[in-house]
């Protein structure tokens, strides 16, 4: 009777050894999450510089806050756009060619930002002609 009544007691404190790594467990894993969020959600401004090889000229092109939506022209090969750390920002055709649509290098935020837009790959130049080709097509 003892004995069994000590393997309900050691039995009983396996338990609560369990009970308490779970809810150690749970609560580092609640508190690493809000210092995350905390982290990601704080605001900066981007200072972002592009280089390419494209033979239009750097100021054709622009960042775009792919979350917010807002969109910054680059002068002189650099751009500065409010973000957050959480954003993702895309190189886009300045807003001037509205009717032509490329998509670019998509990077995370971070407080400076060297993008190298390459036009060499298929979906670069010929990307932009092609759409300018059925942008300003004779119909």
């Amino acid at each position: 009777m003892a004995w069994q009544l000590q393997r309900f007691i050691w039995q009983g404190d396996k338990m609560y050894k369990f009970l308490f790594v779970f809810f150690t467990l749970g609560a580092a894993a609640l508190i690493y999450k809000s210092v995350e969020h905390a982290y990601l959600s704080q605001s900066v401004i981007a200072r972002v510089t592009l280089k390419t090889n494209c033979e239009l000229d750097p100021q054709a092109f622009a960042i775009k806050n792919i979350n917010s939506g807002e969109i910054r022209e680059f002068q002189h090969g650099e751009a500065f756009i409010k973000a957050t750390l959480a954003d993702e920002l895309m190189v886009v055709l300045s807003e001037k060619f509205d009717k032509v649509s490329f998509d670019g290098e998509v990077v995370s935020v971070k407080q400076k930002v060297e993008i190298f837009q390459d036009c060499s790959k298929p979906v670069g130049i010929d990307g932009i002609f092609k759409s300018f080709n059925e942008q300003f097509a004779a119909k």
